[in-house]
């Protein structure tokens, strides 16, 4: 068998693993794991596209090795441009810095390098696990991704890559809804991953920093499943701050942290976040994560340490 490979890729000015890693959520989603010991985050991709990666910090960079043998040069290449989309690599929080200037609550956020979410190599599997974020739990998310990515091409043992839009495409509607039971989701993710095979939709073009935020936000919300909240989110993840993705979660965090304690509308909310211009989302983001990444961060430190 061949030696495990190792790839350098190497990383931003201020750019912080840990907070990219644990500051969005999707680490706890198939195909990620995170090892908190080890400080490691693991992602499953298809042989082909170069198996188990396992991604660490380093002086250098970041640094991904596998378990899946020795790769080749165009594999080595593909696994870089993966590990720099996943760690979002290409935002530049500059703006966000000068956005937040003065508002003591978001130093952290700037002092950290908070405001890289980690994402998927590719928006097909954003926009399907956005989706399953919606009108539901977290525990429930974790379940229905787990259940979808099963569909992907084996990877190590029993677990999965996951499955590009071709593979839920190839399915029959009742197939993939007695496999993935996501509730009425089931039917807007087979229907969007056939779009995407047919090629009525072009989600990979969505990158394009030159598209106008608002026709960006359009396209999304032109997606059945996602309203203002998911298409917010989806923005997020496409490095677009220009746009909130208010839900149930913003809501708590905004009266507690922010109102405190009293009541607050949609519309007080969104009032708020204005001042940060088109960092508004992210603004609201961190507010979101304080305080699960303080209590992720920990749990590496613990980990480590104990």
């Amino acid at each position: 068998m061949s030696e495990p490979d190792c790839v350098i890729v190497p990383k931003p000015l201020g750019f912080s693993f840990l907070v990219t890693a644990l500051g969005h959520g999707w680490h706890e989603l198939a195909p990620f794991e995170f090892d908190e010991r080890e400080q490691m985050l693991v992602r499953l991709e298809a042989p082909g596209d170069g198996g188990q990666l396992e991604l660490r910090d380093a002086d250098a960079g970041v640094a991904v090795n596998t378990a899946s043998g020795a790769w080749s040069p165009a594999v080595k290449a593909r696994v870089a441009e993966q590990v720099a989309e996943i760690l979002a690599f290409d935002v530049d929080l500059a703006g966000f810095a000068e956005a937040v200037e003065g508002h003591d609550r978001y130093e952290w956020a700037v002092r950290v390098g908070f405001g890289r979410p980690l994402r998927a190599p590719t928006v097909w599997e954003d926009l399907a696990k956005t989706l399953l974020t919606t009108n539901t739990t977290w525990v429930v998310t974790r379940q229905m991704v787990a259940r979808l990515c099963a569909l992907g091409e084996p990877s190590i043992g029993a677990k999965h890559a996951f499955p590009s839009p071709e593979r839920i495409a190839s399915m029959s509607l009742e197939e993939f809804e007695a496999s993935a039971r996501a509730g009425y989701r089931t039917a807007y993710l087979h229907e969007l991953a056939t779009r995407i095979a047919k090629g009525e939709i072009d989600p990979e073009s969505w990158r394009d920093p030159a598209i106008p935020s608002s026709d960006l936000f359009a396209q999304i919300r032109s997606l059945k499943g996602f309203g203002p909240y998911a298409a917010g989110a989806a923005m997020r993840l496409l490095a677009r701050h220009d746009y909130l993705a208010i839900d149930t979660a913003l809501r708590d965090v905004y009266r507690a942290q922010i109102a405190d304690g009293t009541a607050a509308t949609d519309a007080d909310i969104a009032t708020y976040y204005e001042r940060f211009g088109p960092w508004k989302g992210l603004a609201a983001w961190a507010d979101l994560m304080v305080v699960p990444l303080t209590a992720a961060l920990r749990g590496v430190w613990l980990a480590v340490s104990g």
